[in-house]
């Protein structure tokens, strides 16, 4: 996961995570979200590219904001949700 200047496209941070991101990354609340292909969500801040959380979501898609919550589909078309900060 790579960070970079919108300017000028000077990298800012980059954290390995692993695994390969499905979809666009997600910004909300001063954390990048993303979703792996481990079917997992992790949010790092966005900041220095700090890993906060990890939650084994079994998602396939990429989470919506929804008030306190993120919203992504599971497993067979399944719409599930983790708060913010789980």
């Amino acid at each position: 996961l790579i960070c970079l200047e919108a300017a000028k496209g000077k990298e800012l941070w980059a954290t390995p995570i692993g695994t390969d991101i499905v979809g666009a990354p997600l910004f909300t609340r001063g954390l990048v979200i993303v979703c792996t292909q481990d079917r997992k969500l992790r949010a790092f801040e966005v900041e220095k590219g700090k890993q906060l959380w990890v939650s084994d979501a079994s998602a396939d898609t990429m989470p919506v904001p929804c008030d306190d919550w993120l919203v992504f589909q599971s497993g067979e078309g399944i719409m599930e949700g983790v708060p913010h900060s789980p």
